[in-house]
């Protein structure tokens, strides 16, 4: 079988198996062999910020010394970005391996009468036997919806959880207050493993409730311990006033000014991993503080992540928002941006159909960051008319709206008409991010 195959057979099948929350899963894990039992995984969960937070983990985690497996959800362009084993994808070759064996486990189940296994499985089903197969020291798990029904909560045993920012998002399955999704997501909480959260927010009691029932370790980072010294183009440096990493400043990879939260959630799951000495190779007692500091602060600065405020050329930027409060944070940082360039601010936007679109519409124009707007469509049934999202612009701004239903022309009108001295960022759907970042990548001139 070939990889183009597998992943015809992966996009076959339904997006829901037919039983409910992780029983599927667990049951072909089962006839995986428990492939997930070998691993020393972290979970994690939140509307917001959960791949970012598994990435700068896993920097930090490599300058430590450690190999890391990191599962993350969904793909921008092709489906084995989604398995990565330190910084390299899984091949197309090892991809299709463990593929041959979800399926012949996919058709065992069939035939006991148990049911289709669904879109999402296929995917942990091949990580977890690729990861048995490499042996990381740890892998770091991201869940694809909520956390108590997702699939990714068939590991029973992580050794730690993390629940990053939350969110209105996915109404309609995880619930219609930030309270509710915060229980969906707090359902990855396991007894024995710590968890990291985002405190002070009006969620944040549930996790706090649950951990303490549980009797768990709870560690809270509010945003008032994050302090901001300078944001570049490139860059942000920034301190977070903890007792683990006080009167330091560290540096990221990226303008994006949300990512300090998600990189001080990340600091902290760290600093709680190393006290606990859960990982044989890292060598605790050889480390000085100081050491520990220099490597927490190169892994950091290591990491970059495709699809999050990206610049994949001089003035361009890819961003995945496509939530009213990842929008929000979006813009926070264009207006961070903004009062250190000069020129045009382009949006380019487009939207899936089952988002709060108009919300996200409306406080991108009230923010008046931007002089121009593109607006485009993605590929796919989930995709909006493009008319109707620039409509929806209109009904909120007077600036200039550009209706190009291309992806591809869209960014050529994004990049040739607008001159060398604007800043164009693309947000409103990882889709979109991803369809933008081939186009970049299939163009010479970027």
């Amino acid at each position: 079988m070939t990889w183009e195959e597998a992943v015809e057979h992966i996009n076959s099948v339904s997006r829901y198996g037919n039983r409910p929350g992780a029983e599927c899963t667990k049951a072909l894990l089962a006839r995986l062999g428990n492939p997930e039992r070998e691993l020393k995984v972290i979970h994690i969960a939140g509307t917001n910020g959960k791949g970012s937070v598994c990435m700068y983990i896993a920097g930090m985690l490599r300058s430590l010394g450690l190999n890391t497996g990191v599962f993350t959800s969904p793909h921008l362009i092709r489906e084995n970005e989604r398995i990565r084993f330190n910084d390299e994808l899984i091949s197309d070759e090892d991809f299709t391996d463990c593929f041959e064996k979800v399926h012949r486990a996919e058709l065992e189940l069939l035939k006991d009468g148990f049911g289709q296994i669904s879109y999402f499985d296929f995917f942990v089903g091949i990580a977890m036997l690729y990861y048995a197969m490499k042996k990381p020291d740890v892998v770091i798990l991201e869940t694809g919806l909520g956390g108590r029904l997702d699939s990714t909560n068939a590991v029973e045993s992580p050794v730690m959880t993390v629940i990053t920012s939350i969110s209105l998002d996915h109404v309609a399955i995880l619930g219609d207050t930030v309270e509710k999704i915060a229980a969906e997501k707090a359902g990855i909480i396991k007894h024995g493993a710590p968890v990291v959260y985002v405190a002070g927010q009006e969620y944040s009691h549930v996790i706090e409730e649950k951990a303490e029932a549980m009797g768990i370790k709870a560690a809270g980072v509010e945003k008032s311990q994050c302090e901001i010294h300078e944001i570049g183009s490139k860059h942000i440096d920034f301190s977070l006033d903890s007792i683990y990493y006080k009167d330091n400043v560290f540096r990221l990879a990226t303008p994006a000014v949300y990512q300090v939260m998600n990189a001080a959630l990340a600091m902290t799951a760290v600093q709680m991993l190393v006290e606990s000495r859960c990982f044989d190779r890292i060598a605790y007692d050889s480390m000085d503080r100081q050491n520990y500091i220099d490597r927490i602060r190169r892994g950091l600065e290591s990491v970059t992540w495709e699809g999050r405020m990206e610049q994949v050329c001089e003035g361009f930027y890819i961003d995945g928002a496509h939530n009213p409060d990842g929008i929000a944070a979006l813009l926070d940082t264009a207006a961070a941006m903004k009062k250190n360039t000069r020129g045009h601010y382009v949006l380019m936007f487009s939207a899936v159909n089952d988002k709060d679109y108009s919300s996200m519409i409306k406080e991108i124009c009230d923010s008046n960051i931007f002089d121009e707007y593109v607006i485009t469509q993605i590929e796919g049934a989930r995709c909006l008319d493009v008319s109707k999202i620039a409509d929806t612009f209109r009904r909120y701004t007077d600036g200039h709206v550009n209706e190009e239903p291309d992806v591809g022309q869209a960014v050529k009108k994004s990049v040739e008409c607008f001159g060398g001295n604007a800043t164009v960022i693309c947000a409103g759907s990882l889709y979109l991010a991803g369809e933008v970042r081939k186009v970049m990548l299939d163009n010479d001139r970027f």
